[in-house]
């Protein structure tokens, strides 16, 4: 895994500077042990921030937690989704730039081909998920799961790494920002990639650089 983990640095530096971001060759490696988070879930947590994202841009609160006690997704919740859904607060710009997690849970699961961080998630992204509005079950979805390689997110997630240290270096030098995307697309990816290949639970993520 070491030398895989070289060669996924080496891909991501690339990228990056194709992509127009500083790169820092000091960066360090990910974990060694990283591992893929059981299937069941990462369906868990997509369907659920499926819900919540949905409902921070209009969608009924309360059809919301109607279809995730008809999925038994409930507990799938954090406890500030949970309150988010139960309340009548429309302060939901957190949630709505979580947007970008559904855009990686989707190619994890092998709902979308590619995981493009030169742009941001597209409005057809909803349609990857089951149809809120028509009560679609989600189990024609699950079944149709195809999970990506651990590789594959980990070099995902490494290169979320380097974009988003370039994101805080540029901040921190007081400089304009560079890149393709806005800063959020790549952190709220990198939260995902990260949840990802931890055990961590959803609201304690760290995206330290």
């Amino acid at each position: 895994m070491k030398i895989r983990l070289d060669e996924i640095r080496r891909a991501s530096v690339t990228e990056a500077k194709r992509l127009g971001y500083d790169t820092n060759p000091n960066l360090p490696p990910l974990d060694v042990n990283l591992a893929l988070r059981p299937q069941a879930d990462i369906i868990s947590r997509a369907l659920s921030l499926h819900c919540v994202v949905g409902s921070s841009y209009g969608f009924a609160k309360h059809r919301s937690l109607e279809w995730l006690q008809q999925e038994m997704l409930v507990d799938a919740l954090t406890a500030e989704e949970n309150i988010f859904l139960n309340s009548s607060t429309t302060q939901a710009t957190q949630f709505q730039t979580q947007g970008e997690c559904l855009t990686v849970f989707a190619w994890a699961l092998g709902k979308l081909q590619t995981l493009d961080f030169a742009k941001p998630a597209e409005g057809s992204l909803v349609r990857l998920y089951p149809d809120l509005k028509r009560n679609e079950s989600g189990a024609r979805w699950k079944q149709a799961v195809v999970s990506r390689s651990t590789d594959e997110v980990v070099a995902a997630c490494d290169l979320a790494y380097c974009l988003h240290w370039a994101i805080n270096q540029t901040r921190l030098d007081a400089r304009t920002q560079v890149g393709p995307v806005k800063p959020y697309v790549i952190v709220e990816r990198r939260r995902a990639l990260e949840w990802l290949l931890s055990r961590e639970q959803w609201s304690d993520i760290e995206l330290d650089t």
